[in-house]
């Protein structure tokens, strides 16, 4: 605790605060304000204390620990210690930057006790990574959590959902005609069937009366009778195949938890195309995966449905959704000194 702010004091006094003997001229530049040459009185020792101490008592964003001291006492060998009240959140809305930084090139070294809440942000959708805690950027810092208090790594956002599969192939009979017109388009029996497709010579002429025949990839086919028994009218037929439709795109995975936002539920896939003439629709696409809670992994998204079958053929299978983010630390950097009795969701890097 400080030395009292006015006399009487004692070199005993000054010795039980700072711990240097009983010569004043050892409590030189031993706290903030004392002078760091001679001469040195007591009154400059009053209100002076052994460790400069800092209160956090209002919610912050990405709080740097260095700028609640004066260039002096952060770079002096003072002891320092920070103290974050009860029931304040310290938080952070980019998964780059912690929710608290220790600060770097300090000198002495730094308690941080946190009676609040750490923060980290949360990883974007489709696997985005979750934000750090805490940084320790010095050497020489102790981080105590007590009970109650958390400090909390944002957690990583979910999976995009897989594609869905192909749809089957399909097929269909295409038709032109029937025709009729003399000498271009036309079916004649005379004790054999010949066709007029186009001009005046038959593209085929075979013995027999029939009402359709196969001839160079198409399906012939006698219609109606014209001028008597003689001449009909014709068409012919294909086969036409349609391949299967794509699948649908996956759904975008949910938001990690985060200081500014809860985690989220990934979003439905979309539904297949379907291209027509007897093909299967396109599987629907899968839904996307869940944003992981404080501290945890993104959900992976689900796997792409089967597109439906066609009449040729059947349908492909959907392919696999992405993996989860990964959460962020919940405390990083420098080699530092945990006392924890509180909660920590994350891991310790």
């Amino acid at each position: 605790m400080a030395l009292q702010s006015a006399f009487p004091l004692s070199l005993s006094q000054i010795n039980a605060e700072f711990g240097k003997g009983l010569s004043l001229l050892a409590y030189l530049a031993a706290a903030e304000g004392v002078p760091a040459v001679a001469p040195i009185s007591f009154s400059n020792m009053l209100g002076k204390s052994s460790v400069i101490v800092k209160q956090v008592t209002a919610n912050a964003v990405n709080l740097n620990l260095a700028t609640l001291f004066t260039t002096a006492e952060w770079t002096s060998t003072t002891p320092k210690r920070v103290v974050i009240a009860a029931g304040v959140i310290i938080g952070s809305s980019n998964v780059a930057i912690a929710a608290l930084l220790t600060g770097a090139s300090m000198g002495g070294t730094l308690q941080t006790i946190i009676n609040g809440s750490i923060q980290a942000a949360g990883g974007a959708n489709n696997s985005g990574v979750g934000g750090p805690a805490i940084n320790v950027q010095s050497a020489g810092v102790t981080i105590q959590i007590n009970a109650g208090a958390s400090v909390l790594s944002g957690g990583g956002g979910g999976g995009i959902g897989g594609t869905g599969g192909v749809g089957g192939s399909g097929s269909y009979t295409a038709v032109d005609g029937p025709r009729y017109s003399p000498g271009s388009y036309s079916w004649v029996y005379d004790g054999a069937s010949k066709v007029q497709w186009g001009g005046s010579s038959y593209i085929f002429m075979v013995n027999g009366n029939y009402s359709s025949y196969s001839y160079g990839g198409y399906l012939y086919v006698r219609g109606a009778a014209r001028n008597g028994t003689a001449l009909y009218e014709v068409s012919r037929q294909w086969a036409v195949g349609v391949g299967g439709a794509g699948g649908g795109a996956g759904g975008a995975g949910g938001l990690g938890q985060g200081y500014d936002h809860a985690n989220t539920a990934g979003n439905p896939g979309a539904g297949g195309g379907n291209n027509g003439g007897n093909s299967g629709t396109g599987g629907t696409g899968g839904t996307g995966g869940t944003g992981g809670g404080w501290g945890a992994q993104g959900g992976t998204g689900a796997t792409g449905n089967t597109g439906a079958a066609g009449n040729a053929g059947g349908g492909g299978g959907g392919y696999a959704g992405a993996a989860g983010g990964a959460p962020g630390a919940a405390i990083m950097g420098s080699p530092r000194t945990l006392i924890n009795n509180g909660t920590i969701a994350g891991t310790i890097a």
